[in-house]
């Protein structure tokens, strides 16, 4: 993340890497465009949403498709991370 909120770099799970092509994060906002290879070849995937203390909420968008996630931070102990069984729905 840049001084200004603009962020950029790589984002890596177990579906491969996918590089930051746009993206800011502000005091409760964020949004984020990644180029991730689909079926259909490399497709833009925008998350954006909002996070409060722990929670967060917002909207993935691809292919002309928006579906809403929510997510929590799990708890930084071990017997409070073995409660959080959550995270994006």
């Amino acid at each position: 993340m840049e001084k200004d909120g603009t962020i950029s770099g790589t984002i890596t799970s177990n579906r491969g890497t996918a590089s930051i092509i746009s993206g800011y994060l502000s005091v409760d906002k964020f949004s984020f465009t990644i180029n991730f290879p689909l079926d259909q070849g490399p497709t833009d995937v925008t998350f954006s949403g909002t996070f409060d203390g722990t929670s967060l909420k917002g909207s993935i968008s691809v292919l002309g498709l928006s579906l809403d996630f929510t997510g929590v931070k799990p708890a930084s102990n071990s017997s409070a991370s073995a409660a959080v069984l959550g995270g994006a729905q």
